[in-house]
């Protein structure tokens, strides 16, 4: 089995993860373990799809794909609607970078 690599840190009062090359420690029973008696917020991304997910003492409050960020679930889904819309326009679906293995014309 492959695992990844983590990044561990803290950063203005919270700690922080950083895993790059897998999706492991975002994974639903992993982030309510994490979450027993503190809160945290997972941000995930894969392929196209990029989540936020808003834990509080094993509960799933709050969270969203940010290509959709109006269909939310959790058991306060817009706990989160004050902070997003401070910081601006819903979001923009990152462009992908063009494949490589592509020919340049059909790019």
């Amino acid at each position: 089995m492959e695992l990844g690599a983590a990044r561990v840190g803290e950063a203005g009062g919270w700690a922080y993860v950083l895993e790059p090359s897998s999706m492991w420690g975002s994974l639903s029973e992993r982030l309510k373990a994490a979450s027993s008696g503190t809160e945290l917020i997972c941000c995930s991304y894969a392929d196209t799809m990029e989540t936020v997910a808003y834990w509080r003492d094993r509960i799933l409050l709050a969270q969203f794909e940010t290509t959709s960020p109006r269909q939310r679930s959790g058991q306060e889904p817009d706990l989160l609607e004050e902070p997003m819309r401070r910081v601006g326009p819903t979001a923009v679906p990152r462009p992908r970078p063009p494949d490589p293995q592509m020919p340049r014309e059909a790019r």
